[in-house]
């Protein structure tokens, strides 16, 4: 993930500093698909997959059809945003983001994606809401360090 250096590396770091984990969940997913992807699971990793060679639109392809198999699914979701924005479809990835949202308000994952779409719209009062509420989400889902 490191050598990734595309949109919203920076965020995409501090996030997962700050625990934010959905593309480390769809990480987890990349196993060979040995034969064609038939199930959400397969195709979630195949998007993944395509994500981390950089293949923007067939990683498009893979979650679309994640997506239609699980149309719940917050990753499948996210992963579809970003390959839309690394294709330079930015009303599309914010589209997928606040589908997200919808499906898990509690999403610091989605709340965070969906602020950095709607900052590289220039919709910067909505965007520095959405993070606010994606570090108060990591916050308040961190175990204190306090004795």
């Amino acid at each position: 993930m490191n050598a990734y250096k595309g949109p919203g590396q920076r965020f995409r770091r501090a996030l997962l500093a700050l625990g934010g984990s959905w593309m480390l969940a769809c990480a987890g997913e990349l196993q060979a698909v040995e034969s064609a992807p038939a199930t959400a699971q397969e195709w979630l990793a195949t998007g993944a997959a395509r994500l981390h060679e950089r293949n923007a639109p067939e990683a498009a392809a893979a979650f679309t059809k994640a997506v239609a198999l699980d149309p719940k699914s917050v990753i499948a979701l996210l992963g579809l945003g970003v390959a839309q924005e690394l294709l330079g479809k930015k009303d599309l990835a914010l589209a997928s983001f606040e589908k997200a949202v919808t499906i898990d308000p509690k999403s610091a994952d989605a709340l965070a994606e969906r602020g950095r779409a709607r900052l590289a719209l220039n919709q910067v009062d909505p965007a520095m809401a959405d993070f606010a509420k994606a570090l108060e989400k990591v916050e308040t889902t961190q175990p204190s360090t306090e004795h």
